[in-house]
């Protein structure tokens, strides 16, 4: 999947299509299908800005087109954001080239996010977006849908040195024993209470945190 070639042309009407269908027009869509997850993009950002920590290091698993990235640029002191599809890649960074806190890195998680927490691990205040499923069409997928384990393991052992952090995993849904890659929900639960974080599920978006009171 890391080598199929996509159209940019594809790319440009997918991200026209995704703003009225995902932005504050979405509503009307979410109500006809009973308010049910997964909410509109526009939802889950205003959710993400609420939670998350400010002016703090944030690294995204999946930038996609990058509509979450640069929300995410905003309000944050940097982000590094991961993509393995390389047009996807190509695509979004060129299109984001203004925003000069966006590190772009092409590569999965499970090969990046070693080097990338070596290089951050001295910051205080981080938050994570891992957002790294495969959702088909053209999105990437590896040996399975999620590598959300993967991720889990480089990351939690970070959080004890950590003043504050937030982890915060799209898509709590599809977290069902048998689905390929994806844990159960228990599990994410039992891996918050030993690493000490508190949590909570928001708008299909579970959340693992250690923040100051």
């Amino acid at each position: 999947m890391i080598g199929l070639k996509i159209n940019r042309n594809w790319l440009l009407i997918t991200l026209i299509k995704r703003k009225f269908t995902q932005g504050p027009f979405g509503v009307l869509i979410w109500a006809y299908k009973g308010f049910r997850v997964p909410a509109p993009n526009f939802v889950k950002k205003k959710i993400l800005r609420g939670v998350f920590i400010q002016d703090a290091v944030c690294v995204e698993t999946g930038t996609y087109l990058g509509e979450t990235t640069c929300f995410l640029a905003k309000f944050s002191k940097n982000v590094i954001t991961i993509e393995p599809q390389r047009d996807l890649y190509n695509f979004t960074k060129r299109r984001l080239s203004k925003f000069e806190n966006i590190e772009f890195l092409h590569g999965t998680s499970e090969e990046l996010l070693p080097r990338i927490i070596e290089k951050i691990k001295e910051n205080h205040k981080l938050n994570f977006w891992l957002d790294g499923h495969y959702s088909g069409s053209f999105t990437f997928q590896g040996v399975s849908n999620s590598p959300i384990l993967s991720e889990l393991e480089w990351i939690l052992p970070l959080t004890k040195d950590l003043v504050e952090v937030v982890i915060a995993i799209d898509d709590f849904r599809d977290f069902n024993v048998g689905s390929s890659g994806y844990p159960s929900r228990s599990l994410l639960i039992s891996f918050a209470e030993k690493f000490g974080l508190s949590w909570d599920v928001q708008m299909d978006i579970f959340f693992m945190k250690k923040r100051i009171k």
